[in-house]
């Protein structure tokens, strides 16, 4: 068994929390980040070549999952014991999950988890294995610039968690390697710690297919014509909303999650005039409630950043809305090279979409047809049945070389 260290950036790792009485509690994840995180883990764990320990900060109500060892290194951080243990520990390998640094407030106590996982991945000193499942979140190498203002950075050394130098592996879902190292060439402090032969592709848009939760039977009577469930990804996605999900004042249609009405409204004003047609919104739905929430639909369409139409990067949300048994429409622009259906002609003619005129009209075919509606459905499921064994070997397999 090869001794593997995982920790993120920018949150912790949890699995839950007990109760006063020691039992554990329901899971609420309420960001996709921490699922994330646990699905990493996951995969890991089933491909049987490592012995887990988990580098994050823990609470006395934490649930602690008996197949893991879960270190406190904020902890040893502050006892200074932090750099002792990660050389005892002697791990064979370093998983580096990424995130947003978070400094909420300018708070110290905000900031302590991100200063530990750095210092873990500076003084480690084997082979360091960065996970972007988000290719739009960075990679920041010099944290300190997220913080060299706050009042109480001087109790800390800039030095030892700078990451500038260091030689990282990176697990991507991105299809596209070169054009996504020409992206992070552009950025400074990503060539200083990537090479172009480092980065590979993982097929992390996977995930839900792994969790039995995500599998939801096929509803006979949807209540909406299309759901849509996310943010706004800082505005970066406005712009495909109002292209797919505005403007069909003959389909019912939903947007749920973290978004700012109006800041779309504004845009969709200005792409189509004073006369365009909006959708219903929502609020969110709990991160593991996702799937049921798509369930309620007869169609979805996947749509994505500017940045993930050029690497031709599919979300997982294309693989959770499949296993909902929601018809799962993408936006061709983000799978050029049709990695998700091109296996099966019938799915790759119908599904891959150019427009929203052909949006409505397949969706009418879909109405019009339950005999078409329940082919596809059945299609996708077959794809979303691969081998999951040798996916997770994969995984090993790219860590371990």
């Amino acid at each position: 068994m090869h001794k593997l260290a995982i920790c993120k950036i920018g949150q912790r790792i949890s699995f839950g929390k007990i109760d006063k009485n020691g039992n554990k509690l329901p899971v609420i994840d309420t960001s996709g980040g921490n699922g994330e995180a646990k699905a990493v883990i996951d995969i890991a764990r089933k491909s049987g070549k490592f012995d887990i320990t988990i580098l994050t900060m823990t609470t006395k109500s934490d649930y602690f999952p008996p197949e893991y060892k879960i270190v406190d290194i904020v902890k040893l951080m502050q006892e200074n014991k932090l750099e002792s243990f990660i050389k005892e520990q002697d791990f064979d390998i370093l998983l580096l999950i990424n995130g947003t640094i978070s400094c909420y407030g300018g708070l110290e106590k905000f900031a302590l988890l991100d200063l530990a996982t750095y210092r873990t991945a500076k003084v480690f000193d084997k082979k360091t294995v960065f996970i972007s499942c988000d290719i739009c979140i960075p990679f920041v190498a010099d944290m300190w610039k997220r913080i060299h203002l706050k009042p109480w950075v001087g109790k800390y050394n800039r030095e030892e968690h700078l990451l500038f130098g260091k030689n990282f592996y990176m697990l991507t879902q991105a299809r596209n390697l070169d054009v996504l190292y020409d992206i992070l060439e552009s950025r400074r402090g990503y060539i200083n710690v990537f090479k172009r032969e480092n980065i590979e592709n993982f097929s992390f848009e996977k995930f839900p297919c792994d969790s039995e939760v995500n599998y939801i039977p096929v509803n006979p009577s949807p209540e909406y014509d299309l759901l849509y469930g996310g943010t706004l990804r800082t505005g970066r996605r406005i712009r495909n909303i109002v292209k797919w999900y505005y403007n069909h004042p003959s389909l019912n249609i939903e947007l749920f999650g973290r978004m700012d009405q109006s800041k779309i409204d504004e845009f969709a004003k200005k792409e189509c005039g004073d006369n365009f047609y909006k959708p219903k919104f929502a609020d969110p739905v709990n991160y593991l409630e996702h799937g049921k929430k798509m369930n309620q639909a007869l169609a979805t369409i996947v749509i994505g950043d500017t940045m993930y139409e050029q690497t031709d990067t599919v979300q997982q949300r294309a693989y959770e809305s499949m296993c909902a048994n929601v018809v799962t429409f993408i936006d061709e622009r983000l799978d050029r090279p049709h990695n998700v259906y091109g296996c099966n002609s019938g799915l790759e003619k119908f599904l891959y979409l150019q427009s929203p005129d052909q949006l409505e009209k397949r969706i009418a075919m879909l109405k019009d047809s339950p005999e078409l509606r329940a082919k596809i459905l059945e299609w996708q499921q077959r794809i979303t049945s691969f081998d999951k064994q040798a996916w997770y070997n994969e995984f090993a397999e790219k860590l371990l070389k």
